[in-house]
């Protein structure tokens, strides 16, 4: 079925400062299509209701009603407030009405507008007229459909505002749960970085590690070269250890031999210092044999088996040795 919604509009200019004549309205009790339409302003200027709560206050004969923005009954554009009247925001007879402005950051900004008035009449089919109808059954049948209408808005509503307050609380959850991702985002994010910081931290450490390891390895290398050569070397010094220590004897045993021909020599100086000695004695003799101022050689016999051939050279009158000789005289 197309929906077809027949509403009654009313319009009516007020101001926040003073009362102003409005053209006058009535509705009708009982009456849910009323839709009011309030432009409101300071003297001329038109007040900016955007972002403001905007609450419309209402006083009747039975008491004090009021429809607000949050509950859907109210839109606000502009300096324009429009309401869909509720039949329980009004009664029969006079009407009073202003509209509370609140507005800030947190709404902590009342203003209150000027009253302004309409009237709400009786409807000719109601309570205290349908007894006395000849249509009463019908009537009774209707009333039992709007009763039974009522009870089920009334359900309806009941169920809404059940809903609501469930997509509230779900709202609610879903605000922390946004609150606790995002937080958690963040933690991720600032995770991601730390994680980001130490990749690069290991993968600096592990070319450095590589590189340590090749130093190592070359440094292992080198050692176990430097091992060899020192093992060759300590070979070739246990060699050399053992030619210094045989060429220690060949010099110990040369040494014994120098200090047996040192004694061998020592004792043929001697002897020849003594065959000297005695030869310088047979020239001294021989000397007297041949006179002063003469050159000559003699022979004297020392022994039967050796003889001396001395040659003397008389200076200054006495008789000087040039050399001897020693002949076997066997």
């Amino acid at each position: 079925m197309v929906e077809n919604t027949q509403l009654k509009r009313f319009e009516a200019n007020i101001d926040v400062k003073k009362t102003v004549a409005i053209r006058p309205f009535s509705v009708t009790d009982g009456d849910t299509g009323n839709l009011l339409v309030l432009n409101v302003y300071d003297g001329q200027t038109s007040v900016d209701l955007s972002g403001c709560f905007v609450n419309m206050v209402f006083i009747h004969k039975r008491g004090i009603s009021a429809q607000d923005s949050d509950d859907g009954s109210i839109s606000v554009l502009g300096n324009s407030v429009t309401a869909r009247l509720d039949p329980a925001s009004f009664s029969p007879g006079l009407v009073e009405c202003e509209l509370q402005i609140y507005s800030g950051a947190a709404n902590e900004t009342l203003i209150t507008s000027a009253r302004f008035s309409f009237i709400c009449r009786n409807a000719i089919l109601n309570g205290d007229s349908i007894v006395s109808l000849t249509q009463f059954p019908v009537l009774t049948r209707l009333i039992g459909s709007v009763a039974s209408a009522e009870e089920a808005r009334l359900s309806a509503e009941t169920a809404r505002a059940a809903a609501e307050a469930l997509r509230a609380a779900a709202e609610t959850s879903r605000a922390s749960a946004e609150a606790a991702r995002s937080a958690a985002e963040t933690s991720r994010a600032f995770a991601e970085a730390d994680r980001s910081t130490a990749e690069t931290a290991r993968t600096a450490a592990e070319a450095f590690r590589a590189s340590a390891e090749t130093s190592r390895a070359d440094a292992e290398s080198a050692r176990s070269s430097a091992e060899t050569a020192r093992v060759s070397a300590e070979a070739l010094r246990a060699s050399a250890e053992t030619l210094r220590a045989s060429a220690e004897v060949s010099r110990a045993n040369a040494e014994t031999l120098r200090a047996g021909a040192e004694t061998a020599r020592a004792a043929a100086s001697s002897a020849a210092v003594s065959s000297a000695n005695a030869a310088a004695a047979s020239a001294n003799a021989a000397a007297a044999l041949i006179g002063e101022g003469m050159d000559g050689i003699v022979w004297k016999d020392t022994d039967e088996s050796k003889r001396y051939l001395v040659k003397l050279r008389v200076v200054n009158g006495k008789p000087v040795m040039l050399y001897t000789e020693m002949e076997d005289n066997t």
